[in-house]
C-alpha cells in the first residue's frame, strides 16, 4: 500500500510539472519584455540538420507558415471561427513574397536563387527562416508573435527581424530588400490606407525622410498594418506601394516613373509592398539587423501599431536591443541596455478627418501620378496570365482562397465583355 501511495504521489507531481511547463510555453510575453532581451533570438546554425522542417504554427490569432526547401513564408490571421485569412498571396507556395540581398553589384532573390540553401524552424512564440549563401552571408528572418497593446492578452502582431551575418573573408556592404505580395486590399475598394486612414489610390513611393511609414491593407474580414516607423524600428531607404509587376523586377530599385493605378486590370488588381533598408558595411563574423512590425486585426477592429510608432502608450514604448553588434556579442553580452538616445515620435496636432480624395494631395516626400483615366488594353497574353493565376489558386489544396478565385473570375468576365463591345 505504501508503494502504491508513493507511486500516486510521484505521478501527481509529474502531472503538475507537465502542466506548468505547457503553461510557460504558451505564455504571452508583453512586447516591451519580448524585445528587451536580444539573447532570446539565437542565430547559430546547429539546428539545421536535425531541426529544419516546414512550419505551420498558430500563436493567438496569428498563423505562421514556412517551407524549408525554398524558404517561402506567409502570415495569416485566424478568425473567431477558426478560419485562416492569409495576409500574403498563397499561390505557388508563397513564392511571390520574398527577401532580397545585395552585396556589391550582386543581387540575390533569397527564395529562388540556386546558390541559396534554405531552412526553417519553429521557435518560442514564432518561427525562423534561414537563407545561407556560402562564403558570403547567412540571412536569418525571425518572426516573433507579440502584443503591442499592454492591455491585450493575446498575440495579434509579428515583430520581424532580418539578421545578416557576413560569412565571407572581407568586410563588405550588404543591403536588404523585401517585396510583400499583399492580397487583403485586393477585395476592398482601395488597396492601402495611409497613417491618417486616407485611401492610397495610386502607386506611391515614400523616401527615408517621410514620417508616414505605416499603412494598412484591409478588407471587411481583416486588417494588416505595416509599421516601418517607431521606437526600435530600423530606418528604410525606400518604401513603395505599387502593382506587384512594378516591384518584381531584376533591378534593385523599382521604376516608379511610370505610375499606374492599383485597379488596372492589366496588372490584375495585384498590389504589393516594396521596402529597401539602408546599406550596412559588415566585417567578417559580424552582423546587422533590420526590424519592422506587422500588426493585424479582425473585422472593423484597428491594428495596434500605434503602440509601436508612438501614438499609443508613450510612457511604455516598445524597445529593441542594439542591432549593430556581432553575433558573439549578442549571445554573450548579458548586461547590454536598450538604446535610450532615440526619442519616440510625438503627435503634435490631431489629424483632421480625411476626405475621400485626400490621397491626391501630395506631401513633399511623396510623388503620385494618376493614370486611372487611361483606357486599359488587354492582350491574349494578359488573359492567359489571368487564367494561369486562377488555376494556380485552385491547385492550392486545403488553403484554396475561394473568394479570391471568384473575384478573378469576375475580372476575367469583365475583360471578355470589353472584347465584345
Amino acid at each position: 500500500m505504501k508503494l502504491i501511495k508513493k507511486i500516486g504521489i510521484i505521478f501527481g507531481i509529474c502531472l503538475l510539472v507537465s502542466a506548468v511547463s505547457c503553461a510557460s510555453k504558451n505564455k504571452v510575453i508583453p512586447l516591451e519584455e519580448e524585445t528587451k532581451d536580444a539573447n532570446k533570438i539565437q542565430y547559430g546554425k546547429d539546428w539545421i540538420k536535425k531541426g529544419s522542417k516546414n512550419v505551420d504554427a498558430t500563436f493567438g490569432s496569428i498563423r505562421l507558415r514556412a517551407k524549408k526547401n525554398i524558404g517561402t513564408f506567409n502570415i495569416a490571421i485566424i478568425d473567431e471561427f477558426g478560419k485562416t485569412i492569409p495576409c500574403f498571396s498563397t499561390s505557388n507556395e508563397y513564392i511571390t513574397t520574398s527577401f532580397y540581398l545585395k552585396s556589391g553589384k550582386r543581387i540575390i532573390k533569397l527564395n529562388e536563387d540556386s546558390c541559396v540553401d534554405t531552412a526553417c524552424r519553429k521557435i518560442e512564440n514564432g518561427m525562423q527562416v534561414l537563407y545561407s549563401i556560402e562564403k558570403l552571408a547567412d540571412v536569418f528572418i525571425t518572426f516573433q508573435c507579440v502584443c503591442p497593446n499592454p492591455s491585450y492578452k493575446g498575440f495579434d502582431s509579428v515583430k520581424i527581424t532580418a539578421h545578416v551575418e557576413n560569412t565571407g573573408s572581407k568586410k563588405a556592404d550588404f543591403q536588404l530588400k523585401a517585396v510583400f505580395d499583399t492580397i487583403l486590399g485586393e477585395t476592398d475598394r482601395h488597396h492601402f490606407y495611409d497613417s491618417k486612414d486616407a485611401p492610397v489610390k495610386n502607386e506611391v513611393q515614400y523616401n527615408k525622410k517621410s514620417d508616414s511609414l505605416w499603412f494598412t491593407s484591409k478588407n471587411a474580414n481583416a486588417s494588416m498594418q505595416f509599421v516601418f516607423s517607431g521606437k526600435g524600428v530600423s530606418p528604410v531607404e525606400m518604401l513603395a506601394l505599387a502593382n506587384y509587376s512594378t516591384l518584381d523586377t531584376k533591378y534593385w530599385e523599382p521604376d516608379m516613373l511610370s505610375y499606374r493605378a492599383f485597379d488596372t486590370v492589366l496588372a490584375y488588381n495585384n498590389s504589393a509592398v516594396g521596402v529597401i533598408w539602408k546599406s550596412k558595411k559588415i566585417a567578417p563574423e559580424n552582423s546587422a539587423d533590420d526590424v519592422f512590425y506587422i500588426c493585424t486585426a479582425l473585422g472593423k477592429d484597428e491594428p495596434q501599431g500605434k503602440y509601436i510608432f508612438g501614438e499609443g502608450d508613450k510612457d511604455n514604448p516598445p524597445d529593441v536591443a542594439d542591432n549593430t553588434k556581432s553575433s558573439d556579442e549578442k549571445l554573450n553580452d548579458k548586461t547590454s541596455k536598450p538604446d535610450t538616445t532615440a526619442k519616440p515620435q510625438e503627435k503634435t496636432d490631431k489629424p483632421q478627418e480625411p476626405k475621400e480624395d485626400s490621397s491626391s494631395v501630395q506631401k513633399p516626400s511623396e510623388t503620385v501620378t494618376d493614370y486611372s483615366q487611361k483606357k486599359p488594353e488587354y492582350s491574349k497574353e494578359d488573359i492567359q496570365k489571368l487564367l494561369d493565376k486562377i488555376a494556380a489558386l485552385e491547385d492550392d489544396g486545403e488553403n484554396v482562397d475561394r473568394a479570391e478565385i471568384e473575384r478573378l473570375n469576375k475580372q476575367l468576365d469583365e475583360i471578355l465583355k470589353s472584347y465584345r463591345k
